[in-house]
């Protein structure tokens, strides 16, 4: 009969026997898998044994052979294309810092931008007004000024520009 199991080869001497086993496999008979998990080759992730190899599932934000790389979030240059904010990667997860007059967690919003006006609010013309800050502003064709509020009795006028977001 044959003793060493799984492909083993056997070695016969008098009254005993050896095996030699095959990859994956130890033990008197080659019947014990080798636990290739033991070593914890996954460095970020779960260790799956399986006969002579393993495989790692990886924890969220790590990838590779062993889950020894950190997935690069900021790759896709989610921070308003890097032009409105920078990017700062963490694993599974990113933080923008947003560039003066953008919020929002990927730079994606303008600020309201408030301007005191030298004029009664009377006397206020919201059709000038939007003419006048666009030229000033050089806004293109795709943005607009939405005047949000003007405060009564004041010389406040709030107002964002619709168009500067879209990325």
């Amino acid at each position: 009969s044959e003793p060493c199991a799984n492909s083993g080869i056997c070695s016969d001497d008098v009254d005993e026997y050896s095996c030699r086993c095959t990859r994956g496999w130890s033990g008197e008979n080659c019947g014990e898998n080798v636990d290739e998990c033991a070593s914890s080759p996954c460095l970020h992730g779960q260790c799956s044994d399986l006969v002579a190899a393993y495989s790692c599932e990886c924890l969220l934000g790590w990838n590779g052979e062993n889950c020894e790389v950190n997935i690069d979030e900021c790759a896709s240059r989610p921070c308003g294309n890097s032009t409105f904010g920078s990017c700062l990667d963490h694993v599974a997860n990113y933080t923008c810092n947003c560039a003066r007059g953008w919020a929002g967690y990927d730079c994606d919003q303008t600020l309201p931008i408030h301007v005191e006006l030298q004029i009664e609010v009377e006397q206020f013309d919201p059709t000038a007004f939007v003419k006048d800050v666009a030229e000033l502003l050089h806004l293109s064709s795709a943005e607009r000024i939405v005047v949000d509020s003007v405060l009564p009795g004041s010389a406040i006028v709030t107002f964002h520009v619709e168009g500067q977001g879209a990325i």
